[in-house]
């Protein structure tokens, strides 16, 4: 399996045009997009999860250069 990470904070136009357009199998394995929504308040998570896309959330937006 091929894991994608995709941080998103507001993203979901982005999302709407990316998500479609990942293969579903690349060199043989499965490939599985992960969408870490980061606070977004543009419906990026319901837009990712209509995709079939898990959806965590970092709580409360941290942003890049928060330690995880």
């Amino acid at each position: 399996m091929i894991s994608v990470v995709i941080p998103a904070y507001d993203e979901a136009t982005a999302l709407g045009w990316l998500l479609p357009g990942l293969p579903v199998r690349l060199h043989g394995r499965t490939v599985r997009p992960l969408v870490v929504n980061d606070g977004s308040t543009d419906g990026t998570p319901e837009l990712a999860r209509a995709h079939g896309v898990a959806v965590p959330a970092l709580s409360p937006h941290p942003g890049q250069s928060a330690p995880l």
